[in-house]
């Protein structure tokens, strides 16, 4: 009995280890993709820019593979920026084009909490921070950061 247990999960491992990630795929969110700029000056002032991650997996790999995509994004873009935020959120079927469309609000009463994963933001030319989230909240960076209404005296 203990050999069949040990032969059975044993191909269940060596099975999973030959499965290999599917290819990610990003998706522009034209509408909600802002720029704001001087135009006398053609300097943008804030640059906001969101993708949808098709076949996201919560793994290191992935993470990898998200990071490779800002690096070449923001090498294929010319424009000097004081303010810069690209946002990923996963693909659900509530996150997606078609049902963001019809139904914009589901992006505050759903994607924000559920399928939000990276926010990468940079000032005046310089990389800030990436954030990861999970279920609405910042997971990585970690940090002690209090929010706290201002005793005004």
């Amino acid at each position: 009995m203990f050999y069949k247990l040990f032969l059975l999960s044993s191909i269940i491992v060596l099975s999973q280890c030959g499965i290999s990630q599917k290819r990610l795929i990003f998706e522009s969110i034209p509408y909600l993709n802002r720029i704001d700029s001087l135009i006398s000056k053609d300097t943008v002032i804030t640059k906001q820019e969101s993708f949808l991650v098709e076949n996201f997996i919560d793994n290191s790999e992935t993470e990898g593979l998200v990071d490779k995509f800002v690096q070449t994004h923001i090498k294929s873009n010319d424009i000097v920026t004081i303010d810069y935020l690209i946002t990923f959120y996963k693909k659900s079927a509530k996150t997606n084009l078609e049902n963001l469309k019809k139904n914009p609000r589901d992006l505050d009463r759903y994607s924000q909490q559920h399928d939000l994963i990276y926010q990468y933001s940079w000032s005046k030319g310089k990389f800030i921070a990436r954030y990861k989230f999970k279920n609405g909240n910042i997971i990585s960076p970690e940090g002690d950061i209090k929010v706290e209404d201002v005793k005004i005296e």
